[in-house]
């Protein structure tokens, strides 16, 4: 990769760092059944990361986004079989979607995570 190419991929890199929403913040939404803005948000990661090359991350999106739609269709607009937990402290929502979700948060933790080491490990740049 040329040098100019690999500046350009790094700061793509630095802003999807600073302006991705980890999904572990969409815990909320799995337990309201909100699974049409999940499914979107789970595309637009996997869309992200196949950009990036980020695998594992793209891999797990993409499986996430999948089991969300499935569910959608399969039960309606709730998804899943049973009731919506409301208080989020009643227990798992819908065990095949939160196992989903926890592989892509692990996915994007251990990605992100060493992106984010990579870049406070970098020489500050002079004159910056």
């Amino acid at each position: 990769m040329r040098q100019g190419n690999l500046d350009k991929y790094l700061e793509l890199l630095r802003k999807t760092l600073a302006h991705c929403e980890p999904p572990e913040n969409w815990r909320p939404l799995l337990a309201a059944r909100q699974l049409e803005i999940l499914a979107r948000k789970a595309h637009s990661l996997k869309g992200v990361a196949a950009t990036l090359g980020l695998q594992s991350v793209r891999e797990a999106a993409e499986a996430f986004d999948t089991a969300c739609r499935r569910a959608a269709q399969e039960a309606g607009p709730g998804g899943c079989d049973t009731p919506p937990d409301d208080d989020l402290r009643g227990g798992t929502p819908c065990p095949r979607l939160e196992s989903a979700l926890e592989t892509l948060i692990a996915a994007f933790g251990r990605t992100f995570g060493d992106l984010r080491q990579l870049f406070q490990a970098e020489p500050a740049e002079e004159g910056a």
